[in-house]
């Protein structure tokens, strides 16, 4: 090591030579004192950069009156800018040079990590070059082997590890929390929201990402090999009791390098990285995913990795990667979703004393959630301390739950695409859509989200690039609001090209297509867009739609249930003079919409005529129907309903939204907690009020259950989540265990919606599948004259279909 007055290592014309390492822990300290010393005072030396944020001067004993470094770390790592997180970090770094030497290499080993990323983050490569050339000084952290005790060392990896994930789900849940929202700016608190590329604190992974910045793929290609060989030893040979914090570390370490391989054009061998980032991130949710949010660990990032390998499998070009990047991708959308509701249903039927005392609790902390006041500081404690009780009844029977099969809900991506494709007719194509983003080093935001097409047959599948997002939503806006304008062909043409063009052969050859939609696609019904030649599609195929790809089951399959022979039938509720908000308290969930809350919903008699017509068809299908009209109609009433074999509703529909700004720290926690909250039907009041949330309709018993119709408007519609669709009463429904659905995708005109419904189920009890049934109504009603409005937004759903 040079001296004071010498050259300073990094100014050395090969930067990754200097690698010293001392022998003993006195002089560990000594060399990286005198290192970080020689980083804030060689000022003899020109080319040697000042680090940012860390004032010049000699780094003496930190003052009593001295900021906590621990402190500083947190405070840098909520910052958006990653300069001004890097100069935090810088400041922290400073307050920690004066610590004792065990304590030093603790701080130094915490910091400097952090302190390079940001310093990549920011484009100052040459500092985070010094950054990581300064942490090669600092002894490694002893770790434990095979048959060897667990020192101190391994034990804070474990709870470092353990508080890593603590933060995600904080930031996932809540990163609101982190600005004060009264001047917070919505774009600022949106960009807070995005998911961010967790932070690794490997330096071979740091160094991988820094090469790959400097364009140094030789350098990238031997260490993602050297470490993805070395991390793989190491998480299998390490404590079982310490196997979570591995596998955590594992996924993000390996994330990193398939994403420093990809930086340099090898998108080949990012595959294998990236493949096992999501083997290691599947594991760490069978071990972890007990938290009442499952969004908040590695649900999304097992999308997130899966979205990386898609752009590596399209621009490898090798027909292996695609298909593996596709079954990720099946494997992946919808997982957070299915995990709760398979975690209900086993709730529900699970036995013990144990399972039946937390499924009491459950359900009253979840029928008093749309109650709950949610407004300001209070609302916020209020949501806490909510979600803190439903965390401890959950918890004791998390094993229980997860020996009667909730993990394996967690399927492997080649096991799911074989599910998906033995599930499939041979006059079937499933179309599936993917909201991607990308995630690159040196940057931890996602880029613009584009939208991916995969394909899949019996045959075998396709990947497509069909460019950002946001030209997409913009075009199906467009057509929305135009729908039965002279314009809507010209839309209805082009959008058809930008979704459906270059498809395989066998795919444009089926005759039924399931459309797996993302994002704002799922508010377009299909049959509506037009080939070259300027046919609606509906005129070619039958169409309906899946939740996700994996939903599909073959019809025989034991999981999907056995329904009763009942028809049951809810309509005409009675709403008299009543408000939605009827017993709501202000700031609470069920008054949330200012629009809503104060409205008095207008009758329904029509609809006594329609259900009279579904009952009729019901019994030329050899159901017993079972009418609940008028006052009837209450939620109270259709939460019993248990497994009919169809359940058709006629009311209204309501599709809430969420308070001003003031209230969406708490909304937002409420929305991931529950998904479900903010779509309901509106039925005749009860003590709970008119709403029957989608929530409370995923809660039913609809497994083996035919077919729900929900005649009433927006009940395909709802709040988007990522990776996940749309919160709706539809998902609701399936999740519960209905094998098909019918919902709207906008408000309805009530004649001409009892007029599909004669036609629908006409055709259906004359023995025609759900599918051919709807394309044969609309057809009908587009002959009579019909507008789009009125027959396109009814949206056909399901594994049934």
């Amino acid at each position: 090591m040079t001296t004071m007055a010498g050259t300073p290592p990094w100014a050395r014309s090969s930067p990754t030579a200097w690698r010293p390492r001392a022998r003993t822990a006195t002089a560990a300290a000594t060399t990286l004192v005198v290192a970080v010393s020689l980083l804030m005072t060689a000022t003899t030396v020109p080319a040697q950069p000042q680090f940012p944020g860390m004032p010049a001067g000699a780094m003496g004993r930190a003052s009593p009156q001295a900021p906590d470094p621990a402190q500083l770390a947190d405070r840098a790592e909520q910052l958006l800018d990653p300069a001004e997180a890097a100069r935090q970090y810088a400041v922290a770094l400073q307050a920690a040079a004066g610590s004792p030497p065990r304590l030093l290499e603790q701080k130094m080993r915490s910091l400097l990590p952090a302190y390079a990323r940001t310093l990549m983050d920011s484009g100052q490569l040459d500092a985070a070059d010094q950054a990581l050339m300064l942490l090669s000084t600092v002894p490694p952290a002893p770790s434990a082997s095979n048959g060897q005790a667990v020192g101190f060392a391994e034990a804070m990896r474990a709870l470092n590890a353990a508080f890593d994930l603590a933060r995600q789900n904080a930031r996932s849940l809540n990163q609101r929390m982190l600005f004060d929202l009264a001047g917070a700016d919505a774009a600022v608190i949106e960009r807070a929201l995005r998911p961010r590329l967790p932070a690794t604190a490997s330096p071979l992974a740091l160094e991988a990402d820094l090469r790959a910045l400097q364009g140094r793929r030789t350098d990238v290609l031997k260490l993602a090999a050297d470490g993805l060989s070395a991390e793989r030893r190491r998480v299998d040979g390490g404590p079982p009791d310490l196997r979570l914090a591995a596998v955590h570390d594992g996924a993000v370490f390996a994330w990193h390098l398939g994403l420093a391989q990809r930086q340099v054009g090898a998108e080949a061998e990012a595959m294998e990285a990236l493949r096992q980032a999501n083997r290691w991130t599947r594991e760490e949710l069978r071990r972890f995913a007990s938290a009442i949010d499952v969004r908040a660990s590695g649900f999304q990032q097992t999308a997130a990795i899966a979205g990386s390998m898609a752009g590596a499998a399209l621009r490898s070009g090798r027909p292996q990667d695609r298909e593996a990047a596709v079954a990720e991708l099946v494997a992946s959308q919808g997982l957070a979703s299915r995990y709760l509701a398979e975690r209900r249903r086993l709730l529900r039927d699970t036995g013990g004393s144990a399972i039946a005392k937390a499924r009491r609790e459950i359900d009253a902390l979840e029928a008093a959630l749309p109650m709950l006041e949610t407004s300001g500081a209070a609302g916020m404690m209020r949501v806490v301390e909510w979600e803190n009780r439903y965390i401890e009844a959950l918890a004791p029977v998390r094993p229980t739950l997860a020996q009667a099969g909730l993990d394996a809900v967690i399927a492997e991506p080649e096991a799911a695409l074989r599910r998906v494709q033995s599930a499939l007719a041979p006059d079937q194509a499933l179309i599936a859509f993917a909201t991607v983003s990308e995630y690159r080093v040196g940057r931890q935001e996602p880029t613009p989200a584009r939208t991916l097409r995969f394909t899949v047959t019996a045959r075998g599948v396709s990947l497509t690039d069909l460019g950002p997002r946001q030209a997409l939503e913009q075009a199906l806006r467009g057509w929305r609001a135009q729908r039965d304008t002279s314009s809507a062909a010209a839309r209805e043409t082009a959008l058809g090209q930008q979704l459906l063009s270059e498809l395989p052969a066998e795919v444009s050859a089926a005759r039924r297509w399931l459309i797996d939609a993302d994002g704002l696609l799922t508010l377009l019904p299909f049959e509506v867009l037009r080939d070259a030649s300027g046919t609606q599609l509906l005129e070619r195929h039958a169409i309906s739609a899946v939740n996700h790809a994996i939903d599909l089951r073959p019809t025989a399959d034991p999981a999907n249930g056995a329904a009763g022979n009942e028809l049951a039938i809810l309509a005409d509720p009675r709403y008299g003079d009543q408000s939605l908000g009827v017993a709501a308290k202000p700031g609470s969930l069920a008054a949330r919409d200012r629009g809503m809350r104060d409205a008095v919903p207008a009758p329904l008699p029509e609809t006594r005529a329609e259900a009279a017509d579904v009952a009729e068809a019901g019994r030329r299908m050899g159901l017993q129907p079972r009418l609940l009209l008028g006052a009837e109609a209450t939620p109270e009433r259709l939460a019993q309903v248990r497994r009919p074999a169809i359940l058709h509703v006629a009311a209204h529909g309501a599709l809430l939204s969420t308070e001003p700004l003031g209230d969406l720290a708490s909304q937002e926690r409420v929305r991931l907690l529950m998904p479900g909250q903010l779509a309901a039907l509106v039925l005749s009041a009860d003590a709970q009020g008119p709403l029957f949330s989608a929530s409370q309709l995923e809660a039913m018993d609809l497994r083996g259950t035919r077919l729900v119709v929900l005649s009433a408007c927006d009940t395909g519609n709802g709040v988007l989540d990522p990776h996940e669709g749309l919160a709706s009463l539809r998902h609701a429904a399936e999740l519960a265990g209905a094998r098909a659905t019918l919902t709207s995708l906008w408000p309805v005109p009530s004649a001409q919606t009892a007029r599909l419904m004669h036609l629908f189920y006409g055709a259906v009890a004359e023995g025609q599948p759900l599918a051919e049934a709807l394309t044969r109504a609309k057809l009908q009603l587009r002959k009579e004259g019909a507008p789009a409005s009125a027959w396109a937004g009814f949206v056909l759903s399901g594994s049934g279909t």
